[in-house]
């Protein structure tokens, strides 16, 4: 162990600079990748705070339904399997909202009828909803969402697709600033490394060194991008609360930092180790 040690402050004194850079392309890549993550995270409990509120279905009943026929609406239409929640709204109760919303209407009697808002579990089951309300009898009026539900599943999908992709290219970033460094220090040590095994050293005496630079450079980037996602996710919090300001959300943004700074951490320790191994094993025979 002792020799292995000393092994590594020779390998380290030989090419500081490129480990140096090798710690600090870890700490921009993991960082890179923990900022797409943080922005995944936000944009997806964004488009699941505006899905409810805006892809709900309202469906007007004819004002001659009664009672029975609302109460088996509501049966049937809860019995769908899309269907998460369904709210009967009253007569009363609608003319409440909508002198809520405008204080300065007056009339003296009601002429909104009862209805359901219906909320589905996601936006892929509106359109099969709303063909639902339209068979039932009683049901005067449908809210049509599935415009909005097609455009906005859409969205979901590219920035689905658009933050895959970032994470392998930072990813594969990642790999290769490891194996770059990792692989110049194993060149420099090519014939070192010859003798080694002429001398019948094993494979794991000669990775050590390499391996343990690796895990110390991931580890003190990973720790690094740790703690500075922590004013970050508080930033993007506060942006997105001022934002979405009709739908606030509340999260515990120092969990979200402290576990995403462990799983970064972890990470980026195991593609390090991975990617030594794959360096000095290309010059190992």
């Amino acid at each position: 162990m002792a020799s292995s040690l000393r092994e590594t402050k020779q390998i380290f004194s030989r090419n500081p600079a490129s480990y140096i850079i090798c710690t600090i392309s870890c700490f921009i890549s993991l960082f890179c990748i923990g900022i797409i993550a943080v922005f995944g995270i936000f944009v997806y409990q964004g488009a699941q705070a505006v899905g409810s509120r805006f892809l709900n279905i309202t469906a007007f009943f004819e004002k001659t339904a009664n009672h029975e026929d609302i109460n088996q609406a509501i049966l049937s239409i809860e019995s769908i399997e899309g269907v998460q929640n369904v709210q009967y709204v009253s007569p009363e109760e609608a003319l409440s909202l909508l002198q809520e919303e405008y204080p300065d209407m007056e009339t003296s009697y009601n002429p909104l009828p009862s209805s359901l808002r219906i909320e589905p579990k996601n936006s892929s089951y509106v359109r099969e909803i709303i063909v639902f309300l339209q068979s039932i009898s009683t049901v005067e009026y449908i809210e049509d969402t599935s415009e909005a539900a097609e455009n906005y599943s859409n969205i979901i999908r590219i920035m689905l697709i658009l933050g895959i992709a970032l994470l392998l290219i930072f990813l594969l970033a990642f790999v290769f600033s490891v194996t770059s460094s990792i692989g110049i220090s194993v060149f420099s040590f090519r014939k070192e490394i010859n003798i080694m095994q002429l001398l019948g050293a094993t494979p794991s005496t000669i990775r050590f060194p390499f391996i343990f630079i690796a895990a110390i450079s991931a580890l003190i980037g990973g720790i690094v991008n740790a703690f500075v996602l922590i004013p970050v996710v508080e930033y993007v919090y506060q942006f997105y609360q001022s934002f979405l300001f009709f739908s606030p959300i509340s999260m515990d943004t120092r969990f979200i930092s402290l576990q995403l700074g462990v799983v970064l951490l972890c990470i980026g320790f195991v593609i390090s180790i991975l990617s030594s191994i794959f360096s000095v094993n290309r010059y190992m025979r």
